[in-house]
């Protein structure tokens, strides 16, 4: 679909939104338990794939997020129905704590409106996304919108369901450390597609050239044992990258960027289908993380996420298996749900391949990655074939989760 001009841009979306949404409840509505109302169905690429339209003046207005809220009366989002709803929530949320008992409420509330903001926007076929989120680093509780731009929609299929992922790019063009994210507050999972350029072109590309896949911190790193598994993994990623490219040398950008967004996409359309349904927590996890809360539940999805990511891609398995070792060779200040994700993956693969890997448990003590033993263990998957780098971790994925790993498959779109 083009992007409307500006002489109908604003008689097709009024039109459109208007009669997709209908009356929305008033702005200045009093605080309260507010309910998201039922998404009309979504037109163009929201609802066939592809790239939706775009407005710029539309853009330019939330393009000011996080920094500042345009009013309420701005004229490009006044148009939206939803955003008046939205803002005016937003001038009633009280400076408070982030210990309110009343912040979930309040927080459901915001996520709830700028979700209708959303559904108005894909209702007309317009290619922006707000978020919410609550900041509280000094101790009193923020809210902070965080406005995207959709450059692509795709549609995955996987267990007989069908999941939407967003290509998308913040507005504010802030760095974050994820190529992506599924949360419980946005319905579609998301490509961070800013993140992906920069990975290519900071990480991938240079081992193209014959640089080591960078690992770890810059101590251990350029120890003998960081030296020798940073020069290993950038050796299997090379590998697949030289058959995945192809004639495409000359200029491998533009594809690299495609495969790695297609292999992000895979894994956030996992954690779609894991989003809806109880995933059982490993009892891998459990020899690492010691509780059955949040931590053992977030790395029992980045265990399904990654090892679904790495069965689906076609081309580039061992960029994804080194990728995550990332998160178990470098340094956080606690674990994280990754860390333990990364560890557990490395052992089961090993296993399969009855390569020497210690017992469970070992690799990791007091939340502290023993990054030589871990090294030696990871070493022997970088000569692993793609096909059979594939087909171990969606073997493993079975045993994890005691269920067939559903087969993912990209839709074309419609046009």
């Amino acid at each position: 679909m083009r992007p409307l001009s500006s002489a109908v841009k604003g008689v097709a979306l009024v039109t459109g939104i208007t009669a997709a949404i209908g009356l929305v409840l008033a702005a200045n509505a009093p605080p309260g338990p507010y309910s998201r109302p039922t998404p009309p169905p979504p037109v163009g690429a929201f609802a066939d794939g592809g790239t939706p339209a775009h407005d710029a003046a539309i853009e330019a207005a939330l393009a000011q997020l996080p920094t500042t809220i345009p009013a309420r009366g701005e004229a490009a989002l006044a148009r939206l129905p939803a955003w008046g709803g939205l803002v005016d929530a937003l001038e009633r949320f009280p400076e408070t704590s982030v210990s309110d008992h009343r912040l979930p409420e309040w927080s459901r509330e915001l996520t709830a409106r700028a979700a209708t903001l959303s559904d108005e926007l894909a209702a007309a076929g317009i290619g922006y996304l707000v978020d919410v989120r609550i900041t509280g680093d000094d101790g009193v509780a923020r809210p902070r919108l965080y406005a995207y731009r959709i450059d692509d929609v795709s549609f995955v299929r996987g267990a007989d369901r069908r999941v939407r992922v967003l290509g998308a790019r913040r507005l504010d063009r802030a760095r974050v450390a994820k190529l992506g994210h599924t949360t419980e507050e946005l319905d579609d999972p998301i490509v961070l597609l800013d993140q992906v350029d920069a990975k290519v072109a900071e990480q991938i590309m240079p081992v193209l050239a014959g640089y080591a896949f960078p690992i770890g911190d810059d101590v251990w790193s350029h120890s003998p044992r960081g030296r020798a598994i940073t020069m290993k993994a950038g050796a299997a990623i090379r590998r697949e990258l030289r058959f995945a490219l192809g004639t495409d040398l000359a200029d491998p950008t533009p594809r690299c960027q495609r495969l790695v967004a297609e292999s992000v996409r895979h894994h956030e359309a996992q954690h779609g289908l894991d989003r809806d349904r109880e995933l059982r927590i490993p009892g891998d996890v459990r020899t690492y993380v010691r509780d059955d809360g949040h931590l053992a539940r977030h790395t029992s999805h980045e265990i399904s996420g990654y090892l679904s990511q790495i069965a689906s891609d076609a081309w580039l398995p061992q960029l994804v298996l080194w990728n995550l070792a990332r998160h178990a060779f470098g340094h956080h200040d606690r674990p994280i749900a990754e860390t333990f994700a990364a560890v557990i993956i490395i052992e089961r693969l090993a296993r399969h391949f009855d390569l020497p890997a210690p017992l469970p448990g070992i690799l990791m003590a007091r939340g502290m990655v023993d990054r030589d033993r871990l090294a030696a263990v990871i070493a022997p998957l970088a000569d692993v074939p793609t096909l059979e780098l594939r087909a171990a971790a969606a073997a493993v994925w079975g045993e994890l989760f005691g269920d067939k790993l559903p087969r993912l498959v990209d839709e074309l779109p419609a046009d």
